[in-house]
C-alpha cells in the first residue's frame, strides 16, 4: 500500500509557505497512475485532510512550515488505520 501525503497548498489553498508559490503536484497523479498500473493499492490522503480542515478551520500543518501539527497527524492516522484494518482483515 502506498499513501500520499499532501502538501499544506493542497489541504489549505491560502496557506503562506515561506513565501512559496504553491508547488506542482504532478507527481501524485503520476505515482497514482504508476500504482494502478502495478495494481498497488494507493491511500489519498487528501480528502480526509481537506474535510477536517473544512470542517473545523483548525490548523492541521505548521504556520509557514509545511510540516503537520498533532491534530494533522491524527487524521493522517485515522485515515490510514480505517484502510489498513480493512485490507489487513482478509489476511
Amino acid at each position: 500500500v502506498v499513501a500520499s501525503l499532501p502538501d499544506q497548498n493542497q489541504v489549505d489553498p491560502e496557506a503562506v509557505i515561506r513565501r512559496i508559490d504553491p508547488l506542482n503536484f504532478d507527481i501524485q497523479e503520476r505515482l497514482f497512475a504508476c500504482c494502478r498500473e502495478l495494481e498497488i493499492q494507493t491511500i489519498d490522503l487528501r480528502p480526509a485532510l481537506i474535510a477536517e480542515f473544512e470542517a473545523e478551520g483548525e490548523a492541521l500543518y505548521y504556520y509557514a512550515d509545511r510540516h503537520l501539527m498533532p491534530r494533522g497527524h491524527e487524521v493522517v492516522a485515522s485515515a490510514l488505520s480505517e484502510v489498513l484494518g480493512e485490507a489487513l482483515k482478509g489476511n
